[in-house]
């Protein structure tokens, strides 16, 4: 992995291109989609929300897309808002923004993302390939 921070981000959930959500459109206005991409790890669902956790050795995938940041400085603090990651300790997060590689038109890439700080195996995971309640959570369904 590179020493610089990552210029891209993966996202799985509300933030795709096809969300009407607010963060979504502040997201397009400030990183460019490169498209489609592969992350490997098992997604969660948490109710209004998906959770993701990143496993190298899992043989699944989560489909999600791949952007590349324009103005991290400005991008990345609201996204950090929106997914609940604050410095103040007396209200512990859910999540964390890491560093991963995803696939994207076979090629890998190091990227940020934001998975669930702790794996709850008792959450209903969504199937890798149930396309109909990933759909549910606003991600577009026939991009993979």
């Amino acid at each position: 992995m590179e020493d610089s921070p990552p210029k891209y981000l993966f996202v799985y959930g509300t933030l795709m291109s096809c969300s009407a959500h607010p963060m979504a459109v502040f997201l397009r206005k400030h990183a460019r989609l490169l498209g489609p991409a592969l992350m490997r790890g098992r997604l969660y669902n948490l109710g209004a929300y998906p959770a993701a956790v990143y496993d190298e050795k899992d043989g699944t995938e989560i489909c999600g897309e791949l952007y590349k940041i324009s103005d991290a400085g400005i991008l990345l603090p609201e996204l950090d808002r929106y997914e609940g990651i604050e410095d103040l300790p007396a209200e512990p997060s859910e999540y964390q923004r890491a560093v991963v590689p995803v696939t994207i038109q076979g090629s890998s890439v190091y990227c940020w993302t934001y998975l669930c700080k702790e794996e709850n195996t008792a959450l209903p995971q969504v199937p890798p390939n149930d396309r109909q309640q990933v759909s549910w959570y606003g991600i577009c369904p026939k991009q993979h």
